[in-house]
């Protein structure tokens, strides 16, 4: 998907608008996938509020000035948001059914990740409107797996990957980006001062009581490590 609108701006569009045009044309997917969001999660509430909520993720997200609003480069972190409402979404009307199949594939192309949503699948199994969007899903995510094992690319300066980085990725950068806008801030804090502000933060959140959920009682360990965070930066 991002090569492609880079594609279509470099094609149609004059040199001197090539910056502003890759912005808008980020934002406005984004804000598309605000709207998918918003009309697919009718499939789980039919409060309007709440439906607003879920789609106003991919815009209010903590990371998103720093990340990827206006950069096609970091589109496949919002499409990743969107795949699992396009799996729960029951087309009512063919043109719907095309509409999620589509975004679905464009998903699968865009981001590899999306994968983890699979066992969706097993969601209302034999509603046959549900696997349009599902097999576009499966086309997307085999097309880029294919494409990775027959032409990888090897990076010789990069420091090698292993399964716990990918545990480091999902869990510890990711909360990161949430709490603190970027997703190295919890990782350098772990660097620094070792997983001692990390267990703080989880044990005092696991210890007080329901009612500090809501603010009443603030924990006692989160702005310690809070503050070590700040430090670090």
């Amino acid at each position: 998907m991002p090569r492609g609108v880079a594609w279509l701006v470099v094609r149609l569009l004059p040199v001197d608008a090539w910056a502003i045009a890759v912005t808008v044309a980020a934002c406005l997917i984004v804000g598309g996938v605000a709207a998918l969001v918003f009309h697919c999660s009718s499939a789980l509430s039919s409060n309007t509020w709440v439906r607003l909520g879920f789609a106003a993720v991919p815009v209010l997200v903590a990371a998103s000035p720093e990340e990827a609003l206006g950069n096609l480069a970091n589109l496949h972190w919002y499409f990743l948001y969107l795949a699992p409402w396009l799996l729960l979404k029951r087309p009512r009307t063919w043109a719907e059914g095309v509409l999620l199949t589509v975004a679905a594939l464009l998903v699968g192309l865009t981001e590899i990740q999306a994968a983890v949503f699979v066992p969706l699948f097993l969601y209302r199994l034999r509603d046959a409107r549900l696997w349009g969007p599902r097999l576009a899903l499966l086309v997307g995510v085999g097309a880029q797996v294919f494409t990775t094992l027959a032409f990888p690319r090897e990076n010789p300066a990069a420091p090698p990957v292993n399964w716990l980085s990918v545990v480091y990725g999902w869990f510890v950068d990711g909360p990161s980006a949430v709490m603190f806008g970027t997703a190295g801030q919890i990782s350098r804090v772990v660097v620094r001062f070792g997983w001692v502000p990390v267990v703080l933060a989880g044990s005092s959140s696991l210890q007080r009581p329901r009612s500090s959920l809501f603010g009443v009682e603030r924990a006692r360990g989160l702005p310690q490590a809070r503050s070590w965070a700040a430090r670090s930066s």
